[in-house]
């Protein structure tokens, strides 16, 4: 829904695209690939109660 798609848009602002202006060395295809993979598989989802993504897996 549009909410959900509002805070991925906030979301990627406060946690990747502010750190890209105050720290551009750390963004290379490597480092984009390791933010990717963490914010989907390791971060604390709040839309998810908190839990990161691989406590669902089967």
């Amino acid at each position: 829904d549009k909410g959900k798609v509002e805070r991925t848009i906030r979301n990627l602002a406060e946690e990747f695209v502010d750190l890209f202006f105050v720290f551009p060395q750390w963004f290379n295809d490597k480092c984009i690939e390791e933010w990717k993979d963490w914010f989907n598989e390791k971060r604390f989802h709040r839309g998810v109660k908190d839990y990161p993504a691989n406590l669902y897996k089967c």
